[in-house]
């Protein structure tokens, strides 16, 4: 591995610095911190527009009005999951350069949230849509239940008949 470094940098990698009052770097970085202000800011926006709208205009269905609300809170978690997971991080990260704090620790964890950005819209969407989180529920009770609450199982004989019998108990095994 050494060797494939040493032939294709001899004197070692090349990193690129600048110094934090270029003007080129400020620019840029101001240029993406305000692209994604507007860009967040559009869809506070619409998602303002959006609710109003729903709440207004939606049928009284509790068929329909239920899953466009879990629906919209989704897509609502997965604009703005994003940005406190992966675009915050980056904030802090430049504002800790621009101000001169040298935080290894805070760097590592920061840098680390990167990585959450992909779990944040699927986690959001099995936590508000009732579906996915009833399913999921059911997958956790199940295996919980059975170990706990399968002492017995009782059936009911029918009461219209004219013979009258105990009822079954049928003990897990």
């Amino acid at each position: 591995m050494i060797e494939y470094w040493l032939e294709e940098f001899p004197s070692g990698p090349t990193f690129l610095a600048r110094k934090i009052g270029d003007i080129e770097l400020i620019s840029f970085v101001g240029f993406a911190l305000i692209t994604s202000a507007v860009s967040y800011s559009l869809v506070l926006y619409y998602s303002i527009r959006i609710s109003r709208h729903l709440s207004h205009h939606t049928n009284t269905f509790k068929q329909t009005k239920i899953p466009n609300k879990q629906l919209h809170r989704t897509l609502i978690a997965q604009a703005f999951g994003p940005l406190i997971v992966g675009n915050g991080p980056i904030f802090l990260l430049i504002v800790m350069i621009f101000v001169g704090i040298e935080n290894n620790n805070a760097s590592i964890a920061l840098s680390s949230m990167f990585g959450y950005v992909g779990v944040v819209n699927p986690l959001a969407a099995l936590i508000i849509i009732a579906p996915y989180r009833i399913h999921i529920t059911q997958i956790f009770k199940i295996r919980h239940t059975a170990s706990i609450h399968a002492n017995a199982i009782v059936s009911i004989p029918n009461t219209k008949s004219s013979t009258r019998a105990m009822p079954n108990i049928l003990l897990p095994q």
